[in-house]
């Protein structure tokens, strides 16, 4: 069986529930537990079809790389936001899905946290701005202080348990 992967995206992508002519939610809210029994009985997700649901989590711990060779962001196309690869000369960025150079490159974050409610907890992979909305910095901003782990180390543990997090996870099996 393929890993479960799990991505998250911005609330304010999903339809908003009840409400004057609004449309309301057919997302469902999950405990991690049945989002887990679901993930491994539904044959639709484990043939590989994506799964949203909600989930009210509490953030318990974020993944910090012990050492600089594995980062929490890659840098990104400033047209697409694929990954780029750094010029052989140094002078910029090359992306391979554009097949064009740029002097500067995004950095976008790509990062994993477990997250726990009442049932059990669960890893997620988190991308783009959902993490500058729990890091409280924007990727670029991170960038900056990398390589400082003991910033980057206490940067994250300020935000662990301190808000209950709400979040719309896109879940499939790889």
């Amino acid at each position: 069986m393929g890993a479960l992967r799990d991505e998250m995206r911005p609330i304010g992508d999903m339809p908003a529930e009840g409400g004057a002519g609004k449309k309301k939610s057919s997302t469902p809210t999950l405990l991690i537990a049945q989002l887990k029994e679901m993930s491994e009985s539904d044959s639709e997700i484990m043939g590989g079809k994506p799964f949203y649901c909600n989930l009210n989590v509490d953030l318990t711990w974020i993944f910090v790389p012990e050492n600089t060779d594995r980062q929490m962001f890659y840098l990104a196309c400033e047209v697409c936001r694929k990954k780029v690869l750094e010029d052989p000369t140094g002078r910029g960025y090359h992306c391979e899905n554009c097949n064009r150079h740029f002097e500067n490159a995004n950095p976008t974050y790509n990062f994993s946290i477990k997250v726990s409610d009442c049932s059990g907890t669960i890893m997620l992979s988190v991308f783009g701005e959902i993490g500058e909305t729990i890091l409280g910095i924007s990727a670029r901003e991170f960038h900056k202080i990398h390589e400082d782990t003991a910033a980057v180390k206490e940067l994250t543990m300020n935000v662990l348990h301190v808000n209950a997090l709400a979040l719309v996870v896109r879940a499939k099996v790889d």
